[in-house]
């Protein structure tokens, strides 16, 4: 994921749960004539940046473009182990080589426009995807390449597919310039949904601004988007698949956590996401209201530490330090659960062993990782033992590094400032003196990107694109990747992603990724795992099917009103 969107993630989770007092003034959402028609209106808490699946990362633009556009593959989220299935294609194959993959496509399938989806469109689309992440090489300068370009990319730099060709009507050829193993999920994200290529252009971005509107073979037509506002969908009378329930569907964007939360007890919508917890047990208290639990979140929350400045001894003692039982029951007041070692648990290749020998609170233990680097020899490592003003009083880290570990703070985060002062107790019972530094997003990413040598511990955060881990990984520990604040570069690792890259066979790869996760939380100690928000919603007690799910993908087709 971008940067972008990482980063919002992380602000948005570190401030939902402390929220001023209800906001009354809730808007009207739907307008007389329409309240006739079956219509499902939702409370959201993002915005939409793009309704083009080309260009879209965003959780806002995943949302809308999910509705009306259509990728390749797709998961059932009805089921909770979230199988990946034919969608737009029928069935497939491979040849021996991994390198090309044969697709024969669903028939009866028309964009909202009329027109016929067929293998030509699948090579019109193909080729658009790849003009747009300049994997022909055909974009300008001044051209900027579609957001999620990257994810089309082998970490060398060459583009993942070589082309795609037209085999039959509704048969058709996806060539590759390597094997890459996890192509078939790579196909189910969102940026590789289907547009008509009769309404749109092949070399230019669909923009809500201009009056554009997405044309895709989805169970919603897209009507209309006002910015930080509303957006506006209805059900597509020929969509190929049992038509929708709801004809209608209204987003109506609300930047407060009250005003979301209010409007779902005022039922002025049938679903409100990203609603106070503090209102939870009101929730449930009403019989008209749904509270749904859907388990931990995808997302993988982590001290992002500085593995340049800190070694792998430091980095270990650090990660036994702090309290993760105190953050996660008096400051995330339970709504969290102890984090993944980056690869949630329902994912593929999560590994439970790593999972459970994460770190936890170990005085003791850390202490005598200290002392193993020469720091407090001598001295009782007994936490409350005979040492303990030593310890306490103790700086190790301006002593041998030059200055205190320097935590950052996001602005006008609560539960960042409770984090960081928990830290503050904790690291110091080792020894360790700390530091803070209050960094909004601008400045973070200028440090991130020109100085990541300024950074010591963050917060951080990041989520998979598609349900495999491989983009997600080779994001995080890539040592030429954007996203590898940590500065992690170790041949090992890097030579299981590439192992990783190619592997076909998806028990294999998982097993590969099991590999993965010891090295980099029970050797390495790269990273710190935190804690998973536990996925929390609330609608209308007459609102059924509808599939909420640990990888926050927000769709509307199967659900309906009792």
């Amino acid at each position: 994921m971008i940067r972008e969107k990482k980063l919002i993630i992380v602000i948005i989770a570190l401030g939902v749960l402390f929220v001023g007092s209800f906001t009354m003034n809730i808007i009207q959402l739907l307008p007389t004539a329409e309240q006739e028609k079956e219509t499902l209106t939702i409370a959201y808490g993002g915005s939409v940046s793009t309704i083009d699946p080309a260009d879209c990362w965003d959780y806002g633009s995943l949302m809308a473009i999910s509705q009306v556009t259509e990728c390749l593959f797709w998961y059932d989220f009805r089921d909770s182990n979230i199988p990946l299935k034919p969608l737009l294609a029928e069935s497939f194959s491979w040849d021996v080589a991994n390198l090309n993959l044969t697709l024969y496509l669903q028939r009866g399938v028309y964009f909202h426009d009329g027109t016929v989806f067929d293998a030509n469109s699948v090579k019109w689309n193909v080729d658009r995807w790849l003009y747009l992440a300049n994997c022909t090489g055909q974009l300008t300068a001044t051209d900027i390449p579609s957001v999620p370009s990257s994810l089309y990319y082998f970490p060398n730099g060459t583009p993942i597919i070589k082309g795609a060709y037209v085999i039959d009507d509704y048969e058709v050829k996806i060539e590759l310039n390597a094997p890459f193993g996890p192509f078939i999920p790579f196909l189910s994200y969102e940026s590789n949904g289907m547009v008509s290529p009769t309404a749109h252009n092949q070399t230019e971005f669909i923009d809500y601004a201009s009056g554009d509107k997405t044309i895709g073979t989805g169970p919603f037509v897209y009507d209309s988007y006002k910015a930080n506002q509303e957006l506006r969908l209805h059900q597509w009378d020929r969509y190929w698949r049992a038509l929708s329930y709801f004809e209608v569907v209204v987003v109506s964007f609300m930047d407060e956590t009250a005003t979301r939360t209010q409007a779902m007890f005022a039922h002025d919508v049938d679903i409100a996401i990203g609603t106070d917890p503090n209102s939870f047990e009101d929730f449930n208290a009403d019989s008209t209201i749904e509270l749904v639990d859907a388990g931990p979140s995808f997302t993988y929350y982590f001290w992002g530490i500085n593995n340049n400045r800190y070694n792998s001894t430091w980095r270990e003692a650090i990660s036994y330090a702090y309290n993760y039982t105190y953050m996660i029951d008096e400051i995330w007041l339970n709504s969290v659960v102890r984090g993944c070692p980056a690869i949630a648990e329902g994912m593929p290749g999560h590994n439970a062993s790593v999972q459970e020998n994460l770190p936890i609170i170990n005085i003791t233990y850390a202490r005598e990782l200290m002392q193993s680097m020469g720091f407090g020899l001598g001295w009782d490592t007994t936490y409350q033992g005979t040492s303990e003003a030593n310890w306490t009083t103790a700086q190790f880290a301006t002593d041998s590094l030059g200055m205190p570990l320097t935590l950052h703070l996001w602005p006008n985060s609560i539960m960042n400032r409770q984090m960081n002062d928990l830290a503050f107790v904790n690291f110091q019972l080792i020894g360790i003196d700390t530091d803070e530094e209050e960094l909004d997003y601008t400045d973070f990413m200028n440090y991130y990107v020109n100085d990541p040598d300024h950074l010591h511990l963050w917060i951080d955060a990041f989520g998979p694109d598609y349900n495999d881990p491989y983009s997600m990984l080779i994001a995080l520990y890539d040592p030429d990747s954007f996203y590898n604040g940590c500065q992690i570069n170790d041949t090992q690792l890097m030579d299981l992603l590439d192992e990783a890259l190619s592997e076909p066979d998806t028990e294999k790869r998982n097993d590969i990724y099991k590999q993965i996760q010891w090295l980099v939380f029970e050797v390495k100690h790269n990273q710190i795992p935190l804690y998973s928000r536990t996925l929390q919603y609330v609608h209308s007690s007459d609102i059924e099917g509808f599939p909420f799910n640990p990888m926050e993908r927000f769709y509307i087709w199967p659900s309906y009103r009792t």
